[in-house]
C-alpha cells in the first residue's frame, strides 16, 4: 500500500506532521509506520497461539514490575494504555497473574472485518468489546464484579473527549477510562509497550492511582 497508493502516503505523511510540526519527514519513517502496522496484524494473528504461562519470562522485559502487584489485590483495575507497540500483549499477559479481564477496542469496518478481529483478540482468554454502549455497560459490569478493564486513554473516539496539552501540543483525550474509575472508585493501572525486535517488547508500568471522588465531577476527570 504504502508504494502503490500516493493518498495512502499523504495520509501517513500528514498524520506524522502532527508530531514532527512537517519536519523531519521522509520516505523512510512512512515505510516504519507501515512496517510497525503491518507488526502488529502479525501479532494478532498468533494470539490464539501463545502460551500465556511463559509468555512474560520470555518476551517482556517489565520496567516497574512491581506496581503489578495491584492486580494481584482483589478489586476492580482499569488498565490504561495507548497506541505504541502493542499494549494487547501487555494486558493478554494479566491473564497468566490469575486476573481475567474486559477491553474496549475501536469498531472496524466493515463489521464482517470487525467481528473477525474481535475473534482474534479473544482467542487467547479475556472479553473484548467495540466502543459503545454495549461495551461500556459490559466493562462497568466486570468492574462492578472486580474485574480487570483494558483501555486506551489517547484516543477520542467517541468525540466527547477532554482537551489537554502533551508535549506542548493541545489535544482531546478519552473521558471514558477516567469516568468509569471515578464511578467504581477502580485502581487506575498505566500500562505501555514498546517493541524490542519482533515479539520481544518493553512494558513499562506506572504507579497505580484513584481518580479524585470530590464534588466536582469534571475537575477530577481532566485532572485524571
Amino acid at each position: 500500500m504504502w508504494v502503490l497508493r500516493k493518498d495512502f502516503r499523504e495520509n501517513v505523511r500528514r498524520n506524522q506532521a502532527v508530531l514532527t510540526g512537517g519536519e523531519g519527514w521522509s520516505w523512510r519513517h512512512g515505510w516504519q509506520v507501515c512496517t510497525h502496522v503491518s507488526q502488529y496484524y502479525v501479532d494478532l494473528s498468533q494470539v490464539g497461539r501463545l502460551n500465556l504461562e511463559t509468555f512474560e519470562r520470555d518476551h517482556l522485559e517489565l520496567i516497574g514490575a512491581e506496581h503489578l502487584r495491584a492486580i494481584e489485590e482483589p478489586g476492580p483495575v482499569i488498565a490504561v494504555s495507548a497506541h505504541m507497540g502493542n499494549a494487547e500483549f501487555a494486558i493478554q499477559a494479566l491473564t497468566a497473574r490469575g486476573r481475567t479481564f474486559a477491553a474496549l477496542v475501536e469498531r472496524q469496518q466493515p463489521p464482517e472485518w470487525s467481528k473477525f478481529i474481535l475473534e482474534l483478540r479473544a482467542a487467547a482468554g479475556g472479553k473484548f468489546y467495540e466502543a459503545g454502549y454495549q461495551g461500556l455497560r459490559a466493562c462497568l459490569e466486570a468492574l462492578q464484579q472486580g474485574q480487570v478493564v483494558g483501555m486506551m486513554g489517547d484516543r477520542d473516539i467517541q468525540g466527547t473527549g477532554v482537551g489537554a496539552v502533551l508535549c506542548g501540543r493541545a489535544v482531546k483525550l478519552p473521558r471514558g477510562p477516567w469516568e468509569l474509575a471515578r464511578r467504581t472508585d477502580a485502581l487506575v493501572l498505566p500500562i505501555f509497550s514498546a517493541r524490542k525486535k519482533n515479539a520481544d517488547f518493553h512494558i513499562y508500568i506506572d504507579e497505580p492511582f484513584r481518580v479524585d471522588r470530590s464534588d466536582d465531577p469534571e475537575a477530577d476527570i481532566r485532572r485524571a
